[in-house]
């Protein structure tokens, strides 16, 4: 089945960097967020293999790094130690 969507250029642009930093092409990468979101895996394939265990638990944790790093205002956490202890003390 062949589906035609129409992406933000804001949604594109993040397609492509998550893309091109796992090595794929965004169709691809588009495929599996939605075999992902949709129910995983196809049963047919069996388990997932270690290597794609280590993939997806890498994909996680870069998600979750970014998001620590960002409110939802766009604004940057300041998680330095000099940030975590400004107005202290002094």
């Amino acid at each position: 089945m062949t589906i035609r969507i129409s992406l933000p250029a804001d949604i594109e642009a993040k397609l492509r960097e998550c893309a091109a930093a796992e090595g794929k092409d965004p169709s691809t990468l588009a495929l599996e967020a939605l075999q992902e979101k949709l129910g995983g895996r196809n049963a047919a394939s069996g388990p997932p293999s270690s290597v794609e265990r280590i993939a997806a638990w890498e994909r996680f944790v870069a998600r979750m790094c970014d998001w620590t790093k960002t409110l939802p205002s766009g604004h940057r956490v300041d998680d330095t130690r000099e940030g975590i202890y400004q107005g202290r003390g002094e």
